[in-house]
């Protein structure tokens, strides 16, 4: 893929998404498909780094606030 998502940092991520948000009306269908596809993989680099950043985040806390989040982390987990 022409799009190398995981080498874009969050503000280029995002900016990648609103250009193919806002393409041409006018497009071919192997254009569309390419939009669609760079489009994707611009949303999964964007959630990939919100991740990172709760981790980060995480990280920080101490060990009850650890315990406590994951508990509550846990119980909004489809299935749970």
């Amino acid at each position: 893929m022409w799009l190398q998502y995981y080498l874009i940092c969050s503000r280029e991520a995002q900016r990648l998404k609103t250009f193919l948000q806002n393409s041409p009306a006018i497009l071919s269908k192997e254009q569309i498909k390419k939009v669609e596809d760079a489009l994707s993989a611009s949303e999964a680099r964007l959630d990939e780094l919100q991740v990172d950043g709760l981790l980060a985040k995480f990280e920080t806390l101490s060990d009850a606030a650890k315990r406590e989040f994951m508990k509550k982390a846990e119980k909004l987990m489809p299935g749970k």
